[in-house]
């Protein structure tokens, strides 16, 4: 969840940039545009690292069981997993890797990932 605060502030801040400014005002579905940069930087990624723990380890999740909400049934984070799995799947050969990326490019990628990896470990006093 912490990524996910982080990842708001990102879009927040970029949300004044002229190219997502004028595009979230033209068209309310704007957001899916964008969208097709962030998940295409992410199966770039993931066609580069072949041996990441997405394909070593996430994607081999057979069992979850849920015994943390009680508000949620017991094969949500299952059913998430799987989900989150076959989306990737699903085009991760179709991405070209060296198409434009407007609207997050793999620079900003990785400054994310980077900064947030500290700020998780600075946060959680991970070691």
């Amino acid at each position: 969840m912490l990524t996910d605060i982080e990842w708001n502030k990102l879009y927040e801040k970029k949300k004044s940039e002229p190219i997502y400014a004028e595009g979230l005002n033209a068209d309310k579905n704007f957001i899916w545009t964008i969208k097709k940069d962030w998940y295409g930087q992410d199966r770039v990624y993931l066609q580069e690292n072949k041996e990441s723990v997405f394909f070593t380890k996430f994607s081999q999740i057979n069992e979850f069981p849920n015994v943390y909400f009680d508000f949620y049934p017991d094969v949500a984070f299952i059913r998430q997993i799987k989900y989150i799995t076959n989306w990737y799947l699903s085009e991760f050969e179709n991405e070209n890797p060296n198409r434009p990326f407007p609207f997050l490019s793999k620079d900003e990628m990785d400054n994310f990932i980077n900064n947030t990896i500290c700020f998780l470990i600075n946060s959680c006093g991970i070691v």
